[in-house]
């Protein structure tokens, strides 16, 4: 809440822009006002640490310190912004995996050599975060240079950035809500047969994350400059190729869901929490599907379209499980966010498809699925363990794919150029 949407803002506006001066401004303009509300959310959080202390059960000065590292994350997070801005995806990579492991080697050294508490972990989170914005904040600062911002395009940054807000936190609700709903109806131990197979399905969501995070700068350079063909088949073939991986690893968690959740877990979570698997992983598609999709909106900067469609996506995911969950139980959850998860891609679909038509391979598509298919009657007929199965399902989609014909060589080409190249 405290960033106003504005780090993703500068994803979206920075790619395409040619004037370093814009650039330049556009950066401090957005640095500055989260600067400024994060700062005074800081303090509000600070002047009343003993309240948030007792309302959350912990001490006052962890609220002390969380109030510090608020600023800082924030800051951090309109920096990381920029080297997404400009696909310096090396150097994200490279603070993301400081800040974590730097992060976990300094509590563990805390907890374990030095057998400290958790203010003294919090204290090293505060430490390694301000270390990592010191020094994005000097690397940026040194190839843009730093100016005093005249907030020339705020405006129009705010109008982008704002509607993310309450979608970002309808997403929030749409993810964690029915566990909270699971506990309330039901107990805390349907929440422990619920949650290992909402993760395990949720391994879906795993291959739209590089979509979501690469593809609002790579499509803002190429519209913004008026290759809007180019945009189209990036969409296209995007598409093509996440259905080409997900399709089969649906197939694939739906047959072996009880198997995985006795390796993983217990027999007793994997007979009960076996059937949340399928729900899940085919919503994780769905929801895959529903991101490149909504690139159209992002390009267009209709925001609000898609914050409304969060909005709502969560209302609808909050009601349905309120309904099912205590009549049905944990798969009615389950079956809940498949459904939320469908309405979202019919209401972003429409609206994005009004303003840009995008080209579905749907021969590929249906040459992916009789692949998988074929591949869960092998995997089903074969008795082995689960590993063996899976490395025989893999092969035979492979081979299926192949002899259908699913990607050409040429196609194979423009993977490699949208994988590991920067649009120019």
């Amino acid at each position: 809440m405290a960033n106003l949407g504005l780090p993703y803002t500068l994803v979206r506006f920075l790619p395409g822009e040619q004037s370093k001066e814009i650039v330049r401004d556009g950066y401090y303009s957005v640095f500055t006002l989260v600067l400024v509300v994060s700062s005074i959310i800081s303090i509000i959080m600070f002047l009343c640490a003993d309240s948030i202390a007792g309302l959350l059960g912990c001490s006052g000065k962890m609220i002390w310190i969380l109030s510090v590292i608020l600023p800082v994350e924030c800051l951090i997070g309109v920096c990381i912004a920029v080297l997404r801005a400009f696909q310096k995806i090396n150097l994200y990579a490279f603070f993301i995996i400081i800040k974590t492991y730097g992060e976990v080697a300094l509590i563990a050294y805390l907890l374990l050599v030095r057998k400290q508490g958790l203010v003294e972990v919090l204290i090293a989170s505060l430490v390694i975060r301000v270390v990592i914005f010191i020094a994005l904040f000097i690397l940026i600062g040194f190839n843009i240079n730093i100016c005093i911002p005249r907030f020339s395009q705020i405006k129009e940054y705010l109008l982008f950035g704002l509607p993310t807000v309450p979608g970002n936190i309808s997403s929030w609700v749409t993810n964690a809500s029915d566990r909270y709903i699971i506990g309330y109806f039901l107990s805390t131990a349907y929440v422990g047969y619920y949650s290992p197979g909402y993760s395990l399905g949720g391994i879906i969501g795993m291959f739209a994350m590089p979509i979501g995070f690469i593809m609002p700068a790579v499509l803002s350079e190429l519209y913004d400059t008026g290759r809007i063909s180019q945009v189209k088949s990036y969409m296209k073939y995007t598409m093509k190729y996440f259905l080409l991986i997900t399709i089969p690893a649906v197939f694939g968690l739906s047959i072996l869901s009880k198997d995985l959740l006795l390796i993983l877990s217990t027999p007793d979570i994997a007979n009960n929490g076996y059937l949340v698997i399928p729900f899940i992983s085919l919503g994780s598609l769905i929801l895959g599907v529903t991101i490149i999709i909504s690139q159209v909106l992002v390009l267009t900067k209709k925001t609000y379209i898609s914050g409304t469609s969060w909005i709502l996506t969560a209302l609808i995911n909050l009601l349905l499980n309120i309904i099912f969950v205590p009549r049905l139980g944990i798969t009615a959850a389950a079956a809940s966010t498949l459904l939320s998860y469908v309405f979202s891609l019919i209401f972003m679909g429409y609206y994005s498809l009004k303003y840009m038509k995008i080209d579905v391979d749907w021969l590929s598509i249906g040459k992916c699925t009789l692949a998988a298919i074929v591949m869960s009657v092998i995997i089903c007929i074969f008795q082995g363990n689960v590993i063996l199965k899976v490395v025989i399902g893999v092969a035979v989609y492979s081979l299926v794919a192949y002899l259908l014909k699913v990607v050409s060589p040429k196609e194979f080409g423009l993977l490699k150029e949208m994988v590991f190249t920067k649009a120019s």
